[in-house]
């Protein structure tokens, strides 16, 4: 990565953390976190969802990556000098430009989408403690505020009864414990929510047809000479980005290690605790070994996205050696 940017000319960067990216930036462009804006996911099953935005950044200069992104190509084309679209527009120009996403704009109902006329409350009426929440600053409420990308609404009044599925906000129902009143969203217990699941298929087989999910079988893994396969392990507390800022999370992240199956540290000739020495990308690092009995011989985990953990070469095969 350091020698791609080196070769880049100008580097604009659209970031809400500060990393080693950010720091090699011309332009750094604050955005949005997943609780800070709109979107869309697509998940495993081709399923197209929307999600909302939690809160709304004090800084009023961050905003969602597609929304600068769309602002700088309107200046670009001259015209519009980065005037404001509204989200619902370009998920039109999504579908009119890639049909494969039709039915992008239909997840969720529009922004002017009213129920009695009410909009839909984010937060349950158990957070009326609102007032107070600024009392320190202010002891004037101030005025709740405003939404004009979806539905919702940043306070607790609004529409008290059971909203879209595509649009519940939270699980509340009376006299239900927690996660408990999800029960009440559902047509029954443990089975689909009323109003259907949320979201569209994008990707479904065609009527009459069964689907073809693999048409391709791996070959069987083959162990080479002195050589091993170096694969991925990922942990809950340690793997995610966010993980190394969280002091808590921190603490409960292992520290690295590498993962030999029974055959290869016999091998080796190392033990539990052991150090090894691997090549990656013509750089050598050492890691302690813990022995997994159930890996198969020639291939070794390390952990991924661990405080101060270089990136490998995953998928690769490496050498190594028993450490001096």
């Amino acid at each position: 990565m350091d020698a791609f940017l080196q070769g880049c000319k100008n580097i604009v960067v659209l970031d809400s953390l500060n990393n080693l990216t950010t720091e090699k930036a011309d332009v750094l462009i604050p955005v949005a976190t997943f609780a800070e804006g709109d979107g869309n996911l697509v998940n495993n099953e081709g399923r197209a969802q929307r999600f909302f935005q939690v809160f709304i950044p004090k800084n009023k200069y961050i905003t969602e990556s597609w929304r600068w992104i769309w602002k700088m190509k309107a200046q670009q084309a001259g015209g519009e000098n980065g005037k404001e679209h509204h989200p619902e527009e370009l998920l039109r120009k999504i579908e009119a430009a890639l049909p494969q996403f039709t039915g992008l704009s239909k997840i969720a109902p529009p922004h002017d989408f009213r129920i009695h006329g009410q909009l839909i409350p984010r937060e349950p009426h158990r957070y009326s403690g609102r007032t107070a929440m600024l009392a320190d600053i202010n002891v004037s409420e101030p005025k709740p505020l405003q939404d004009d990308d979806s539905p919702l609404t940043y306070t607790i009044e609004g529409y008290p009864g059971i909203p879209p599925s595509t649009t519940i906000p939270f699980f509340w129902s009376p006299g239900w414990n927690s996660i408990q009143s999800v029960n009440k969203y559902q047509q029954e217990v443990g089975g689909a929510l009323r109003g259907g699941d949320p979201g569209i298929r994008l990707i479904n087989e065609k009527p009459g047809s069964a689907p073809v999910f693999f048409q391709y079988i791996a070959d069987p893994f083959i162990p080479k000479q002195k050589k091993w396969f170096v694969l991925p392990q990922y942990h809950v507390f340690g793997s995610a980005e966010l993980a190394a800022y969280s002091p808590g999370i921190r603490e409960l992240s292992p520290k690295p290690y590498i993962k030999l199956s029974k055959k290869d540290a016999e091998e080796l000739g190392v033990n539990d605790g052991s150090n090894v020495s691997i090549r990656i990308y013509e750089r050598e690092y050492s890691f302690p070994v813990i022995i997994q009995n159930e890996l198969s011989a020639g291939i070794v985990l390390v952990p991924t996205g661990l405080d101060g953990m270089a990136a490998m070469s995953w998928g690769n095969w490496i050498t190594m050696e028993k450490a001096n």
